[in-house]
């Protein structure tokens, strides 16, 4: 589950992922930019793999960039991580 911090305005995680780390953004805001940049990624139609890796790198440096909470956050590192996101070109 994600809740909004009401005391911090931080989102976090109720700790049922298995994650240790709680905070996943610092702010509601910076939240929707990282789920929305992702959403692109996984959307777009790449040409070839080093297009798709090329994009996939850019995407985990503007995550830092975004909010630096998701630098040492496993479950971004997770959620970035170029095995769990297969993509075979033609």
């Amino acid at each position: 589950m994600v809740l909004l911090d009401g005391g911090t305005g931080a989102v976090v995680q109720d700790g049922s992922t298995g994650y240790d780390d709680v905070i996943l953004a610092s702010s509601l805001r910076k939240f929707f930019i990282l789920l929305r940049l992702c959403y692109e990624f996984l959307v777009s139609d790449f040409a070839t793999n080093y297009e798709r890796d090329d994009a996939l790198e850019s995407l985990q440096e503007w995550a830092i960039k975004i909010d630096p909470v998701t630098e040492d956050a496993l479950i971004w590192e997770h959620a970035l991580d170029i095995d769990l996101n297969p993509w075979v070109a033609m």
